[in-house]
């Protein structure tokens, strides 16, 4: 059997309906309903709609078996997470290059003091302040998504 045929005789012994009652519905003779189950044939698009109309759900549970409630659950699940591991991997990146700030700031001023070596002062204020803002941009919005759907 089909993955269609198989949602139809589903719904249909959810609801007690026998093929004949479900044809009389759909305005189709038994043995439609029958080719349907089995997997011998597919209803066409307008016949889905009236099924699903008939079943009072929506077609998605006809054709995969499942509602749109239960795919907007899995996908607010899956959003979640990768709002966690977003969220902890550029926290982690901000926390990185705040601590190499801090540490480093002051030898790259005190080089540029002495010997106006100014390389490191522009690769530090070009590479690691940038990241670090960033980062912490980046980690900022993916908490607000995990408060609420900010995005």
């Amino acid at each position: 059997m089909n993955g269609i045929g198989k949602n139809i005789k589903k719904l249909r012994k959810e609801r007690a309906l026998s093929q004949e009652q479900l044809a009389e519905r759909l305005h189709v003779t038994r043995q439609a309903v029958s080719s349907w189950e089995t997997g011998k044939n597919q209803p066409d698009i307008e016949t889905l709609e009236s099924i699903a109309a008939v079943f009072d759900t929506d077609i998605l549970m006809v054709l995969y078996g499942r509602s749109r409630q239960e795919e907007s659950g899995e996908e607010k699940g899956a959003q979640r997470k990768r709002c966690v591991r977003n969220c902890l991997m550029w926290g982690a990146i901000a926390l990185a290059g705040l601590m190499v700030h801090l540490m480093v700031k002051d030898k790259i001023m005190d080089w540029y003091y002495r010997f106006c070596y100014t390389v490191p002062v522009y690769l530090f204020a070009l590479l690691v302040r940038p990241l670090c803002v960033f980062a912490s941009a980046v980690a900022f919005m993916n908490g607000l998504c995990l408060i609420g759907d900010v995005r």
